[in-house]
């Protein structure tokens, strides 16, 4: 399953791009939406397609035209409406209890991928997928008891399902218009073109994003830039090998094997708590280590039964 190790790279640099969000929101975001950081990212997909067009603009160009123009551009709108829906919801909540619950982004491909692509999972991927999915749920419940009850953060989940759906959505029709339509390097192209046309309409029509992002570069404009560049960097790497890796075997499959982000994120966020609590904090008392990692455990083996189909 060559897809498989190709696959699991994308977690591993979405990972370090989660906890590069959740430092900037925390310690440049307070008082702020998360205005800035989203228009960060969609402006840097401009300078990645930029560098796409001067490696392949001779195939851009042959398979680019009136007809396909704006199909082209729709992962790149969904990808870009996903990313604010996940910061909205990293804004409130910690790194490792966001990208488990992401873990939702399965259940919609594999529906979208049978509708759209014909996709169809054996019985074993389904019974992983969903061993993933009971994990990735452990993690929607807050064990901190209020008036003796346990909370569920409806609003942070909400976030989380569109995300999730628009990703997975992203994914499908990424994959659809590349077999169908193009080509790796075209589809890629156009995906961070529309990712970049969502970010200048909300900085031209939304007042309080422009603020955001002026306030922020305002406060420290090379550390702010710096920090923006590694984020973006293996944010673009991590999509770039999952689309590619979509190509390879279901969707679905796919963003599954993404779920081993909740484990890198959960690593990486309990080292930083440990070794430089002044960078990112995370809840680490008995109950919820016991509770993350039973979430993980389960993840872990849906995705071992995963790798064995």
């Amino acid at each position: 399953m060559n897809w498989f190790f190709i696959a699991i790279l994308a977690p591993i640099f979405w990972s370090a791009n989660t906890h590069f969000d959740k430092f900037i929101l925390s310690k440049y975001g307070k008082g702020r939406g998360v205005g800035s950081v989203f228009l960060f990212s969609t402006f840097f997909s401009l300078f990645f397609a930029a560098a796409i067009f001067v490696l392949k603009h001779t195939e851009i160009i042959l398979y680019s035209n009136s007809q396909n123009f704006f199909l082209f551009l729709i992962p790149g709108f969904l990808n870009a409406f996903g990313l604010y829906f996940y910061l909205k919801s990293l804004k409130t909540e910690e790194s490792s209890v966001v990208v488990a619950l992401f873990q939702l982004s399965p259940v919609f491909a594999y529906f979208l991928g049978y509708i759209f692509l014909g996709e169809v999972l054996t019985l074993v991927q389904i019974f992983a997928s969903v061993a993933i999915l009971i994990g990735a749920g452990i993690l929607s419940f807050d064990i901190e008891k209020v008036e003796g009850k346990v909370l569920i953060k409806w609003e942070m989940i909400c976030f989380i399902l569109l995300s999730a759906l628009f990703f997975a959505f992203n994914d499908v029709l990424f994959k659809k218009f590349t077999i169908y339509g193009g080509s790796f390097a075209v589809s890629l192209f156009w995906q961070h073109f529309g990712i970049f046309i969502i970010g200048i309409s909300f900085f031209l029509f939304l007042k309080n994003f422009r603020e955001d992002f002026f306030s922020l570069i305002k406060m420290n404009r090379i550390k702010i830039f710096l920090l923006n560049g590694f984020s973006e960097f293996f944010y673009v790497l991590g999509n770039l090998i999952s689309n590619f890796a979509t190509l390879l075997a279901p969707v679905a499959l796919i963003l599954v094997v993404n779920t081993y982000q909740t484990v890198f994120t959960f690593i990486i966020g309990i080292s930083l708590t440990l070794f430089f609590p002044h960078i990112i904090t995370e809840k680490i008392s008995s109950r919820h280590l016991l509770q993350r990692m039973l979430a993980i455990v389960i993840i872990l083996i849906g995705s071992y039964f995963l790798y064995l189909d």
